[in-house]
């Protein structure tokens, strides 16, 4: 076995896990406390959000619901788009919003000076939103000595 394959393995194996879901977004999981961080390249610079296990709780029930509106077939999705899309609220600063006629979800980011940053994500970068936040709340389950234990022997 080649050795630095080995410990590139053991090494991505070892919490916190880091999933890009698209170009400018990645989702960081696997902390003691359960939090999860969000970072988003932004045309500002770097936005980095610290949540609480039930703020990221609301992130995983937003990416649910854009990927449930996302499998609706397009015909009805034209039909029954709401005139505002479906916005939930992940902290003071960031929104989910979903039910656009394409299918698309939005990460919305509100900047100082009531400025906001909106990132679009497609199908695919919605189920992969959907399934890091999945992992993060089968992570969060986990019993907190559970949890302390593998990042101490990571």
């Amino acid at each position: 076995m080649d050795t630095k394959t080995d410990e590139t393995l053991a090494q991505a194996l070892k919490p916190p896990f880091e999933i890009a879901v698209s170009a400018k977004v990645r989702v960081r999981y696997g902390f003691a406390d359960a939090h999860v961080e969000l970072e988003a390249k932004l045309p500002i610079g770097k936005f980095t959000k610290t949540f609480t296990e039930a703020e990221f709780r609301l992130g995983k029930d937003a990416f649910d619901k854009g990927r449930m509106w996302a499998d609706v077939p397009e015909f009805q999705r034209k039909r029954d788009a709401p005139p505002e899309p479906w916005t939930i609220a992940l902290s003071e600063k960031v929104r989910v919003r979903y039910g656009f006629a394409d299918a698309h979800a939005e990460l919305e980011v509100l900047l100082p000076f009531k400025k906001e940053y909106r990132h679009s994500f497609d199908e695919a970068e919605i189920r992969l939103a959907q399934g890091a936040f999945q992992k993060a709340a089968s992570w969060a389950d986990l019993p907190e000595a559970e949890r302390r234990r593998l990042c101490a022997a990571a």
